[in-house]
């Protein structure tokens, strides 16, 4: 019987262990012992080969001192470590390019352009202190200069100082510039209620409806539809037209006009025919 054969007889594999051998030999003796099978008339022939086929791969296995056996488990071995070295590898490869888009994609958020829109940033001046103590430095160099724009030389400068028998007077209102508007600034009040009265002026809107000429009475109560603020968001108010109500007249709605924190803006509707 060759090697071959006794392999196939146990019905296992050439890189069977020792171990694999002795249990597929305990478990084809209880198949095939004559004695657990009387009926079956090779049963004693079949035995024998079984015994034959395991005497053969243990002596294969064990001969030597073992070689074969160590190098059927060097084998198995080698098989693992060579897979767990593929695993690594494949791993470091699949963290490497995440790490690469990772990077990719951190380089194109930096290249985009930020923007925020106008309620965001009234928000931020409102509520950020270094931003609110910006506008101070403005309005007190503002101040200084008597009106003045920015970084424009005195009258006065490299001449000998006059002593001034009147104080002059303070500047009461400034002109501040946000984005292509241009907007006029009471300062009579102090710094802090300008700035408020500003953004308040800034956070009021106009709108316009049309209704039919039918509706548009003194006193007609009208429930319209308005949007509110930067974000369009619709909502249902209730109207009550005044009794000077004029077509065209706007009607202001406190505090229906942009939000920014807690200052609100008011809504000036203009109601038209048609």
């Amino acid at each position: 019987m060759t090697l071959k054969q006794a392999y196939s007889l146990l019905r296992v594999k050439p890189e069977a262990s020792l171990v694999e051998v002795k249990s597929a030999f305990r478990r084809m003796a209880f198949e095939l012992h004559p004695d657990l099978h009387p009926e079956n008339s090779s049963a004693s022939r079949d035995f024998q080969r079984v015994n034959e086929a395991y005497v053969i791969l243990k002596e294969h296995l064990e001969g030597a001192g073992g070689d074969a056996e160590r190098k059927a488990r060097e084998q198995a071995e080698a098989k693992a470590k060579a897979q767990q070295t593929a695993d690594a590898e494949a791993r470091r490869r699949a963290e490497e390019q995440a790490a690469k888009a990772r990077a990719k994609q951190a380089r194109q958020t930096a290249s985009k352009e930020h923007t925020v829109n106008r309620e965001e940033v009234l928000h931020t001046i409102l509520k950020d202190p270094f931003a609110r103590q910006v506008f101070e430095d403005i309005y007190r160099q503002v101040r200084e200069t008597h009106g003045r724009e920015p970084g424009q030389a005195s009258p006065m400068a490299g001449k000998q100082p006059v002593r001034k028998t009147r104080r002059p007077k303070p500047v009461k209102r400034i002109d501040v510039e946000w984005g292509d508007s241009r907007h006029s600034v009471d300062m009579s009040n102090g710094m802090g209620t300008a700035v408020k009265k500003w953004f308040r002026g800034w956070l009021d809107e106009t709108q316009t409806v049309h209704l039919p000429p039918q509706n548009l009475r003194p006193g007609a109560r009208l429930r319209l539809q308005i949007h509110h603020g930067l974000s369009g968001k619709p909502s249902t108010v209730e109207v009550t037209l005044p009794p000077d109500f004029a077509v065209g007249r706007p009607i202001r709605l406190r505090g229906l006009g942009r939000k920014v924190g807690g200052l609100k803006g008011d809504l000036y509707l203009k109601i038209l025919a048609g």
